[in-house]
């Protein structure tokens, strides 16, 4: 019908949510995959004797840098719990705006009407037409509606 600067923020909270959405996945798909790279090298490295030379010189680096890894997938696994928020947030407030641009929009639906009425009384207690009455009611709705969205 038209649209209210609550419809546009609606929209592009509605927007922003799709694509949080669709990075959420993206992120969940590369984890999966580094997951299943880091369960595949530590179940190669765990078959290697580890006292073994030359492995006996690498093993204290190789824990390291295990550990650094392992501590790299907790905080990515912890920054989805941050997206999963955002998204929610985003849909939060994309229903806020749906309901306040359906609420402007009621609004001014029922200020045409009431105005459309309030005419169509005053033509008939002057002896009107009324369709010259709905006229003028009609051209009103057309400048209220401009005057609001243009």
């Amino acid at each position: 019908m038209f649209s209210t600067p609550s419809d546009d923020k609606r929209d592009d909270y509605d927007h922003l949510h799709d694509r949080l959405k669709e990075l959420l996945a993206q992120y969940d798909e590369e984890m999966n995959s580094a997951k299943e790279r880091y369960d595949a090298y530590i179940s190669k490295v765990g078959s290697h004797e580890t006292t073994a030379i030359p492995l006996n010189d690498f093993e204290p680096k190789r824990l390291e840098l295990t550990e650094q890894l392992s501590k790299y997938l907790k905080e990515a696994l912890d920054m989805r719990a941050q997206l999963v928020k955002a998204i929610d947030q985003a849909y939060e407030r994309y229903e806020h705006y749906r309901v306040l641009a359906d609420q402007e929009e009621q609004a001014v639906i029922d200020d045409i009407n009431a105005k459309a009425k309030e005419l169509v009384e005053k033509a008939k207690a002057a002896g009107q037409k009324v369709e010259d009455a709905l006229e003028a009611g009609s051209k009103y709705a057309r400048d209220k509606l401009n005057s609001l969205f243009s």
